[in-house]
């Protein structure tokens, strides 16, 4: 599953924990079916998606890598952030 999940709040956003909590309960829901929910690139930093996806530890949430929209939306350089999503 594939999907964009809005807007990533920053840390420190107030509504960061409970946007958080939502996507790990997506995660544990898709998890029970044995599904993997992908998050596109490009809206956020690859530095922010790398953090939320620490800080949520969901082993079957991951990153479906598409340069276009990093290019597109102008938020890294996708040769440059390749390593740093390349784990998920």
């Amino acid at each position: 599953l594939m999907l964009h999940a809005g807007f990533l709040p920053e840390p420190g956003d107030p509504g960061r924990r409970s946007f958080l909590d939502t996507l790990a309960h997506v995660a544990d829901l898709a998890q029970r079916q044995g599904v993997t929910v992908a998050f596109e690139t490009g809206q956020e930093s690859a530095a922010l998606l790398r953090r939320t996806l620490d800080d949520l530890r969901c082993p079957n949430l991951k990153v479906n890598f598409d340069p276009a929209n990093m290019l597109l939306y102008d938020m890294d350089d996708p040769l440059a952030v390749l390593d740093l999503l390349a784990p998920d």
